[in-house]
């Protein structure tokens, strides 16, 4: 929905839709991964993936600083081929805070 929102806008406008929408969401689910994570039996399946995504993390918090980076990840991988990998997520219009 953040990224349909953001679809047709500015980098920087898209970064401050991100900032307003995205990162409370983000910190709501980081807490809920983290309380849950205390409540799961280790090793098994809820666990892997909630160890997964708190991982990961870092990568969902550049998406939600950056109104360049796409949330899809096939679309940053398939951007310099210019084929659209994910349907209403912008096409990469800046490469320079990937790293």
């Amino acid at each position: 929905m953040i990224e349909q929102q953001g679809a047709d806008l500015a980098v920087a406008q898209r970064l401050a839709l991100r900032q307003q929408l995205a990162l409370p969401a983000l910190a709501e689910l980081h807490a809920r991964l983290q309380a849950q994570q205390r409540n799961v039996a280790a090793g098994s399946g809820t666990a892997k993936a909630i160890d997964h995504a708190l991982k990961r993390w870092a990568a969902l918090e550049r998406y939600a600083n950056s109104g360049s980076l796409p949330i899809c990840h096939s679309q940053t991988l398939h951007s310099l081929k210019s084929k659209p990998q994910c349907p209403g997520v912008p096409a990469v219009e800046q490469h320079q805070d990937w790293n």
